[in-house]
């Protein structure tokens, strides 16, 4: 201990006590006085002296603030460690929801063609039974010879010749289209995402960026929004996937929602566009496919899109998802 303060009836009393303390001699330490000795009156508003001893060479103020700085420190350390903490929480649970909800889809889906073979096979009994029941109540109708000759003559004369018949047009029934109610696929967008994002403990608003006919893009506007596009964009990948699933269960037309913050699909689109322009010079230069990483349709169908007028190179995808992946290949070897 190079420090210490300590109180005495004398400032001489409170140095004794501070040096037996330290373990220190007087030629040992520098001594400060911090409050002299009061006696009072009586003894009443007296008090007792206080001195700040502490070793020769030893900065009180300095100690003070280094002592300051390292407690910034561990608390900088601390905030970044629950940041990281929250952050990782927080993609484990968009990837347990998304885990969730495609277990959810799968099963109806399963369900529902089940059901549908069920009702199949139902009809078609329904349908052979109501057949053999008309077999068997159709009525046997004997003619003789003359009255078949008479029933077809008179059919003959009476029938109407083809040229005479005057067939009124059919019209047929146009059936309306179903309306798309926007705003219907917007509140339920938001009330899905906002649970979403209270069980990720982060405050975003969700705003209608635009719309046009059955696409609705949504602009989601937050403090930290890396958690919500994740690594290159699969947690919004994500959120967007459950969304649709959301808004369009038991819904007919079919509404497409896009998700977007901070312009990041217009940033990534321009980021594959420039990466798909640099990798085909490769391919024509080494004259050697070029495999990319994994992509979504969506980003695929951006390298593609990109290239599809280089006459010097030629795309494909090959892999199963999630792996699926694009290669760029030099047409001339």
């Amino acid at each position: 201990m190079d420090y210490i303060e300590m109180t005495g009836k004398t400032v001489s009393e409170a140095t004794e006590k501070a040096l037996e303390v330290l373990g220190l001699g007087y030629d040992e330490i520098d001594r400060k006085v911090l409050e002299e000795p009061k006696k009072g009156f009586f003894g009443i508003g007296s008090r007792e002296a206080k001195v700040a001893v502490f070793k020769i060479g030893y900065d009180p103020e300095k100690a003070k603030a280094e002592e300051a700085a390292k407690a910034a420190a561990a608390a900088k350390k601390a905030a970044e460690e629950k940041a990281a903490a929250e952050k990782k929480a927080a993609e484990e649970a968009a990837k347990a929801a998304r885990k969730a909800a495609e277990e959810k889809a799968l099963a109806e889906k399963k369900a529902a063609k089940a059901e549908a073979k069920k009702e199949e096979k139902a009809e078609k009994k329904d349908f052979k039974a109501e057949k053999q029941h008309t077999k068997q109540s159709k009525p046997e109708k004997k003619f003789d010879k003359s009255v078949k000759k008479n029933a077809k003559k008179e059919t003959a004369s009476t029938a109407v010749k083809p040229e005479q018949t005057t067939a009124a047009p059919v019209q047929e029934e146009a059936v309306p289209k179903a309306e798309i109610n926007t705003d219907k696929v917007f509140e339920d967008a938001s009330v899905f995402l906002k649970e979403v994002f209270a069980t990720m403990n982060l405050n975003v608003e969700i705003e209608k960026q635009d719309e046009n006919g059955s696409q609705l893009y949504l602009n989601l506007t937050g403090d930290d929004m890396g958690v919500i596009i994740g690594k290159r964009g699969q947690t919004l990948d994500s959120l967007q996937y459950l969304t649709n699933l959301v808004v369009n269960k038991g819904n007919s037309p079919y509404v497409s929602v896009h998700l977007d913050t901070k312009d990041y699909r217009k940033k990534r689109k321009e980021t594959l566009e420039n990466l798909a322009r640099n990798l085909a010079k490769k391919a024509k230069h080494t004259r050697r496919n070029v495999t990319l990483e994994p992509m979504n349709p969506y980003e695929r169908r951006i390298i593609h899109s990109t290239l599809q007028s280089d006459r010097y190179v030629t795309t494909f995808s090959e892999g199963e998802d999630p792996y699926r992946h694009v290669v760029i290949s030099p047409k001339y070897k």
